[in-house]
């Protein structure tokens, strides 16, 4: 059986920033990581290591000093120079669904904006508002006219799903999505996206400092640590028997305050 083409391919992907009179600071050294279609992904690392750069240049925000960079097959190139079908591929879920979402506008305005632009710009195959709030649980007829001020944060992250799924994406990056709930917002938001990977088979690539995200959705995991991938494989046998200092550090940190179970 041949092995399944990766939907998304990062290989050694380099990023430094330079600093004012000083030599200039590398936050990721040769990273290389992959999504299949229909794959569920953590990259599990520490407030620092550099997980939402990666994320930055896998969107087009930030552009790498080194590596390529490609979506089933296509390079991903800076966001101004990919084509808008390309960019609209990866969608990203933020980590504050309080900030990521106008609070005066209402669900229905919310889903709009991103559906006109994509019908502008000519893409086909899109997620009607009420397509898209039936993937996340919130019945069109019940929720389209609320204001986003009025919702609570698991349902506001819900509208900020539904957002990102309306160009029928082939890609999302959920970085630190749950980080900002209370456990059973994260709990139910952490199902939604199961399910919708699950309906949908698109890739996720979760980014987080939380193990018990990782338990829950991933089947696979790399660990990034000060800018390098220092450990990766299936979650289960990562978690359970860390060949990497590093990781066997971090599981242990997060067991002794008992986050390894708190989704689970």
């Amino acid at each position: 059986m041949c092995e399944t083409k990766p939907l998304l391919s990062v290989q050694n992907v380099e990023k430094s920033y330079k600093t004012l009179g000083e030599v200039p600071i590398k936050v990721l050294k040769k990273v290389s990581l992959e999504v299949k279609q229909g794959g569920m992904v953590g990259l599990l690392g520490e407030s620092g290591a550099g997980k939402t750069t990666i994320a930055r240049i896998i969107t087009g925000q930030e552009t790498p000093n080194g590596g390529k960079l490609f979506l089933d097959g296509k390079p991903l190139l800076p966001l101004q120079r990919r084509s808008f079908n390309l960019a609209a591929d990866i969608q990203y879920i933020f980590q504050d669904p309080y900030s990521a979402l106008e609070p005066g506008y209402t669900v229905e305005q919310t889903l709009r904006e991103p559906l006109r632009l994509c019908r502008r710009r000519g893409r086909q195959g899109l997620f009607s508002p009420q397509e898209a709030l039936d993937l996340v649980g919130l019945p069109y007829a019940g929720w389209a006219f609320k204001k986003n001020g009025e919702l609570s944060g698991g349902q506001r992250q819900r509208v900020a799903i539904a957002r990102a799924l309306i160009p029928r994406p082939r890609l999302l990056i959920a970085d630190e999505s749950v980080s900002m709930l209370d456990a059973k917002s994260a709990r139910s938001i952490l199902d939604l996206l199961q399910t919708i990977n699950v309906e949908t088979s698109l890739g996720i690539l979760f980014i987080t400092h939380q193990i018990s995200v990782l338990k829950k959705t991933c089947t696979y995991v790399y660990v990034l640590h000060q800018g390098r991938i220092v450990e990766e494989g299936v979650t289960e046998h990562v978690l359970n028997s860390p060949a990497d200092a590093y990781t066997r550090q971090l599981v242990e940190n997060m067991k002794f305050f008992g986050e390894v179970q708190s989704f689970v």
